[in-house]
């Protein structure tokens, strides 16, 4: 079973395995990651649906203006693993870090527009973007959680044996390969980034409180009740 098949698998288990609800399973410590990825993976029946469905897992809508200084942070992580790879060097990680946290404060000038993304937080301290398009041809939900070690300890403990060697000895970003599948109701794509908080301390000058970054999308047909 591949790694997006036992991090769905889970996340199911946790949303409504043993007559758990997942506003129950939610509140279980370690596990929030879990549950969001199963509702972020699941074909919404309309934006209320999914609205709805995330703040039953304890995520807090926030508009950009309010996107507190620790949301603006893991935000700003995710840019910046998107623009280095794993042994990149000192340099560039610092200068993809100093631009990231200039696009991440921008974010809060911007003002929502229809189809723009959406932002939650946790009270965990987690940040989540979530961006649901629909054109005439495909509808799109894409997620990215950039994660606290509390709300994604379930998924800490066993990652490990996956990446070969110790969280502590990682690169300031690992990217595990994404995962897909493609069903008859669309295809699904997972891709998890574990963050070494301390190494990012030596290098940037700045220890985030996040441990990883989840992604996901969903891409399906065209859904009635989601407008365009």
């Amino acid at each position: 079973m591949n790694f997006l098949r036992k991090f769905v698998t889970l996340a199911v288990l946790a949303a409504a395995g043993s007559g758990l609800t997942p506003a129950v399973a939610s509140e279980t410590p370690g596990q929030l990651d879990l549950v969001t990825v199963a509702a972020c993976l699941d074909v919404p029946d309309s934006r209320a649906t999914l609205a709805g469905a995330l703040a039953g897992l304890g995520w807090q809508p926030v508009l950009p203006a309010d996107l507190d200084d620790t949301a603006l942070e893991g935000l700003a992580l995710y840019f910046t693993s998107q623009h280095v790879f794993d042994a990149a060097p000192d340099m560039r990680l610092s200068s993809a870090w100093e631009r990231a946290r200039t696009n991440a404060r921008g974010l809060t000038r911007l003002a929502p527009t229809p189809g723009s993304p959406s932002y939650f937080t946790s009270p965990g301290g987690s940040v989540l973007r979530v961006t649901l398009q629909q054109d005439q041809w495909l509808m799109g939900l894409y997620c990215t959680m950039i994660l606290s070690p509390g709300d994604m300890a379930r998924s800490l403990d066993g990652v490990a044996p996956l990446v070969g060697m110790p969280l502590a000895d990682l690169p300031p970003f690992k990217s595990l390969p994404e995962e897909a599948t493609r069903d008859d109701t669309g295809r699904r794509s997972f891709r998890l980034t574990l963050v070494n908080a301390s190494e990012l301390a030596e290098k940037i000058g700045t220890n985030p409180p996040f441990a990883g970054i989840v992604e996901t999308a969903l891409e399906t047909a065209p859904q009635p009740g989601i407008s365009q």
